[in-house]
């Protein structure tokens, strides 16, 4: 794979390995969105179920949660590694 090819600097990638421990995100996904218009939200789905939150105290919250799971989370560019690694090991597997 050519480097330079699919890092168009679009995507910020930190992965947060299972190493890091148990983290309040694991329960769920979550999406948090700012709005220039409005006051941001936070998306939580989960199996079977969504939940749109506008209460800003239940988004501070989600955001704190966030911040708290990238602190742990690897660099950028680790990330980026161990996810190319992950997909090599994978397709190797499947030759």
């Amino acid at each position: 794979m050519n480097p330079g090819s699919h890092e168009a600097g679009r995507l910020r990638l930190h992965v947060l390995p299972f190493e890091a421990g148990a983290h309040s995100l694991q329960q769920s996904l979550l999406t948090l969105m700012s709005f220039s218009d409005s006051a941001p939200v936070a998306y939580v789905e989960a199996l079977q179920t969504g939940n749109l939150m506008d209460d800003p105290r239940l988004v501070a919250f989600s955001r704190t949660a966030y911040d708290l799971a990238l602190g742990d989370a690897l660099s950028h560019q680790e990330s980026v590694a161990r996810v190319r690694a992950a997909a090599e090991e994978h397709e190797h597997d499947h030759r």
